[in-house]
């Protein structure tokens, strides 16, 4: 075997003699050939198609051929990110009050859907059910014809269910549903507020950016084929200083920084290690109850490379509610998830964090009055709750308050967001006029940080 191989390399060489002639059979041909192969190699590497090099090759030629792949070795490679990737969607949305509105089309009726990476499944407001006749019990599963971005699926999974975001009253926007993780599982979700877009990615081909701090996760089943993507993260609560681990939900549908259960508070003794707590409003999400919770700021949260300084935690108490479960620790919401472009590659299991240039942080009340949207066009603005010992509570503001101006204009020229940016400003002094019992009373407001 060794014999015919040698025979075969002889004879290749003699013919290649006489094919390049004896000017061309110089000893550094052998070293052309090679360097020729190996420069031609490491082009190719770069994306250059160099037609044949091993001929003519002189020995100067040679060395300096040798320099020139070296440098362009040392050239740095295209990176193979997402924007070499076409989506399969782009979709403009509407980010107001820590929520993301997509437009979409169900039944051929334009709708407005909450994107919410908390829920399993899809869930269409009872209201906006029964505007399209269909039966809203509380099994009631339909489906439906759905057209988000251009995507057109004929026969889309929607349960019925009566929400408490009823007609977006806590955002001031329209509100029929929710698209859940059974619709978003089958792409890679790529969340760009600074560019107010979400984009939609074939999943076996989509990549990540090249500076993209990738995050594994966990996906959490609900046992009916449901799926919640969490993400092992630590928190350091004032006190100690102690870092403590815990399994967290990410919920875009959230709008607080991150909520707990009941069962990781009393374990890691959280309440005592957060000092005084502050009752806050709680809204949850879509389909969450309101209700009041105790809220305290934690030292720090970590999640993968991100470190959020000074979170603010919701420590909920009702034994009964959705965070009494020993399923997982607690939900990471929105209030931390808007500070990043969040990547959810759910094939692979894994969340892609860029840091959004610019970006300055939540927007945080400072008058300590909540205010929600009523009416046909949810544009009569009504207190619904006042933080004690808040600004608002010490100016007088009580909840059944109708508000008829922020800061000398009429509630007609705003936007529910439009006054929550009036009033989160600390240090500046706020007229606030509102109508109790058909007499107006005005409020000058100092606006002040309260957890």
């Amino acid at each position: 075997m060794m014999g015919q191989t040698e025979g075969r390399h002889k004879s290749q060489e003699k013919e290649r003699a006489g094919h390049l002639g004896e000017d061309e059979t110089h000893p550094a041909t052998g070293v052309g050939v090679v360097i020729g192969d190996i420069l031609r190699f490491g082009l190719n590497n770069l994306g250059w198609h160099p037609p044949s090099l091993e001929k003519r090759l002189t020995p100067a030629l040679v060395l300096w051929m040798i320099f020139g792949l070296v440098f362009t070795l040392g050239l740095p490679r295209p990176a193979r990110s997402q924007e070499s990737t076409k989506p399969s969607a782009i979709i403009k949305c509407e980010f107001v009050n820590s929520h993301i509105y997509l437009p979409a089309v169900i039944n051929g009726s334009k709708v407005w859907l909450l994107l919410d990476t908390g829920a399993t499944s899809s869930i269409l407001d009872k209201q906006t059910a029964d505007s399209f006749h269909l039966s809203s019990g509380p099994d009631d599963v339909h489906n439906l014809s759905l057209n988000v971005g251009g995507i057109l699926t004929p026969k889309e999974p929607f349960s019925v269910r009566t929400m408490h975001l009823a007609n977006g009253q806590f955002d001031g926007h329209p509100f029929d549903g929710l698209l859940g993780n059974d619709f978003l599982k089958r792409f890679a979700v790529d969340i760009d507020l600074s560019a107010g877009e979400i984009r939609l990615y074939d999943e076996a081909s989509y990549r990540f950016p090249a500076h993209a701090a990738i995050v594994d996760l966990k996906m959490l089943d609900d046992g009916d084929g449901g799926i919640d993507p969490t993400v092992s993260a630590s928190i350091v609560p004032l006190q100690h200083g102690n870092p403590v681990q815990g399994s967290f939900i990410l919920d875009t549908g959230a709008r607080p920084d991150i909520f707990f259960t009941i069962p990781f508070i009393d374990a890691h003794k959280l309440r005592e290690e957060t000092g005084d707590l502050v009752d806050l409003l709680a809204s949850g999400g879509a389909s969450v109850k309101k209700q009041i919770v105790g809220n305290g700021r934690l030292a720090r949260l970590v999640v993968g490379n991100a470190d959020i300084e000074s979170p603010l935690a919701g420590f909920p108490s009702d034994p009964h509610g959705p965070f009494s479960t020993n399923e997982f620790d607690g939900v990471i919401g929105e209030g931390v998830l808007q500070r990043y472009r969040v990547i959810f590659d759910y094939k692979r299991s894994q969340m892609g964090l860029l840091p959004r240039i610019g970006y300055k942080g939540p927007l945080r009340d400072c008058s300590g009055v909540t205010v929600i949207a009523e009416g046909q066009d949810l544009h009569r603005y009504t207190v619904t709750y006042v933080v004690p010992n808040s600004p608002a509570a010490e100016a007088g503001i009580a909840e059944g308050d109708e508000i008829v101006s922020v800061g000398g204009t009429a509630i007609r020229n705003l936007s529910l967001q439009n006054i929550r940016d009036s009033l989160s400003r600390p240090g500046d002094v706020v007229t606030i006029v509102c109508k109790r019992s058909s007499h107006l009373y005005s409020y000058n407001l100092r606006l002040k940080a309260y957890v």
